[in-house]
């Protein structure tokens, strides 16, 4: 009788073979090497794409959307004269100092409303970065002559000149972007980064709506793709920017309008309607009569009666008016009126 002996599971099979503990170290190592050559080749990209630069050679853009109250200039300013102390970055110091600070650096530099907003952000940015060294996404430039114009990062840089540090990490583009790109970039940077105020949305979907046409593109919903948003918020952006009534950007900007789907229903509206609904103009309801009269009054007997007691009482009354027990309800109260002043 012949045995047949049973393979074992996972025992050899056709296009199989068994791995050698030589083999298996071999593996790995050349994995580790790969990962390795990996990750130097990341870092040395990260040197090549972020340098640190002088503070001081960092001009900030005129065009860019998010318009800070609070200027780089000021920010050197309120270095100089109060500057952070190092012990207030400690994380163990006790933040005693801080109302007293803020005071001191609002009065002295009259910030009020969104200016002083905008500074109570920089200072919170600046106490949680500590120092350049903390920065994790660096500040966007491209270099001009003597120069480098910051395309994204205001708040980074504002912070790193309030904490007096002499050099910022910038990732530095080409010098030859166009606008269109420029735009494009601030407005992916701040609309991701931090939510912008109404009036800074709205001019930059301009912008970037403006830059669209001149390329042919027309439609809400190509538009839409191009600024990254949903073609429902995009068409509210337009009707608004699309607005002839100057009093609706003038209310969005003094914050009276601070929601897009509102601004958009106010873009539909005439301009006596706008202003209405604005509150510039006071519509003059006629006041509600005090008194009522019931369908089978006689109006001819109101009539007489009221311009007898206008008469009697030296007042004027128009009863020509009285057509219905509502317009001699409105005559009466327009008479008590009168008599209530004489």
């Amino acid at each position: 009788m012949t045995t047949t002996k049973k393979k074992a599971f996972g025992s050899k099979r056709a296009g199989t073979g068994t791995i050698e503990k030589s083999q298996l170290s071999e593996g790995t190592d050349k994995w580790i090497a790969s990962m390795g050559q990996q990750a130097t080749s990341i870092e040395n990209k990260k040197k090549i794409l972020a340098k640190f630069i002088p503070t001081e050679l960092v001009e900030t853009d005129p065009h860019n959307p998010r318009k800070l109250r609070v200027s780089d200039k000021t920010i050197r300013l309120i270095q100089t004269t109060h500057p952070i102390k190092p012990q207030w970055l400690n994380e163990q110091c006790e933040d005693d100092w801080l109302t007293d600070y803020l005071s001191t650096v609002e009065s002295h530099y009259e910030l009020y409303g969104k200016a002083r907003e905008d500074f109570h952000s920089i200072l919170d940015f600046a106490l949680g970065l500590k120092s350049a060294e903390r920065l994790i996404n660096p500040i966007t430039v491209i270099k001009l002559e003597s120069t480098f114009r910051l395309i994204a990062g205001e708040r980074r840089l504002l912070a790193h000149l309030l904490l007096g540090e002499a050099n910022i990490a910038a990732s530095i583009k080409d010098a030859d972007m166009d606008r269109e790109d420029l735009d494009r970039m601030q407005w992916e940077e701040n609309i991701l980064r931090e939510d912008m105020t109404l009036p800074e949305r709205i001019d930059q979907v301009e912008k970037l709506a403006a830059n669209a046409r001149t390329q042919g593109i027309s439609s809400i919903r190509k538009l839409a793709n191009v600024i990254g948003l949903s073609p429902a918020v995009t068409q509210r952006y337009m009707a608004v920017i699309n607005c002839k009534h100057t009093a609706l950007m003038d209310a969005i900007r003094d914050e009276r309008v601070r929601d897009l789907k509102q601004a958009a229903k106010y873009a539909q509206l005439s301009e006596n309607e706008l202003l209405i609904k604005l509150g510039s103009v006071i519509v003059n309801k006629e006041p509600r009569p005090a008194v009522k009269f019931t369908k089978k009054v006689n109006l001819r007997a109101v009539e007489r009666i009221i311009n007898s007691a206008a008469n009697e009482l030296n007042v004027k009354v128009d009863v020509s008016g009285i057509v219905d027990e509502g317009t001699a309800a409105q005559a009466l109260h327009q008479l008590i009126e009168k008599v209530s002043k004489v």
